[in-house]
């Protein structure tokens, strides 16, 4: 927990402070928060609730995921066709099997709109200390993104299940910047129509201020 609450704070530049721990019977209690929640496996009723809003969850002895769409396929996002790309089908499908498996999600609360969850999931206890390994190894933390990450062994798959959703406000030059740098290709066309439109104010400021020499000299 400590591990995942320093690298959160090292990301985001807020640390984590006026914390409450709470035991998952207690979890509605703080569903005006967002949320860490550390799950190792043990059947939860609430958490067997969430798991159709869910992009996975671990229980020892199976797995539960909707239809994976792998964001290592990051063509979609560099040339910004999200409306294009392949969107998961609805449904779930529950695997079962044995070794340990872990997993970061990152989803919106189901308990208050505008709150989010992390949760460290692991098909067993002991299966969590791969999520600290990973979260302290620079090479595996590059490959972690979307909003589920998948860690057995050294191998790290990341993946994006649930369409985007966001919270809070920015100003109107951080907005138009945060969704312009998701589009390069848009962005580079916008650099270059303003280049060459400031190229033609230079060009026709130029001109008029020859003209009016010429008209003095003559």
């Amino acid at each position: 927990m400590l591990t995942t609450l320093g690298k959160l704070a090292a990301h985001t530049g807020s640390p984590g402070l006026r914390l409450s721990l709470l035991p998952a019977s207690r979890l509605k209690e703080a569903a005006n928060s967002d949320l860490l929640i550390i799950h190792g496996g043990e059947q939860n009723a609430l958490l067997q609730t969430w798991g159709l809003d869910m992009p996975a969850l671990l229980q020892q002895g199976k797995r539960s995921f909707a239809p994976l769409t792998q964001v290592q396929n990051a063509l979609y996002d560099w040339f910004g066709w999200q409306e294009n790309r392949p969107l998961p089908v609805t449904g779930h499908a529950i695997l079962s099997g044995d070794g340990a498996l872990a997993s970061i999600t990152g989803l919106e609360s189901p308990l208050e709109a505008g709150r989010s969850i992390v949760m460290l999931n692991a098909t067993q206890p002991e299966a969590l200390s791969l999520i600290g390994v990973a979260l302290n190894d620079s090479a595996r933390v590059d490959r972690i993104r979307g909003d589920l990450a998948f860690m057995r062994g050294e191998q790290v798959e990341s993946f994006r299940v649930q369409e985007p959703y966001y919270v809070g406000q920015l100003p109107w030059w951080s907005w138009l910047w945060f969704h312009l740098h998701r589009h390069p290709l848009l962005l580079a066309l916008a650099g270059i129509s303003l280049g060459l439109l400031l190229t033609l104010m230079a060009f026709a400021t130029l001109k008029r201020i020859t003209q009016r020499r010429l008209g003095h000299h003559g």
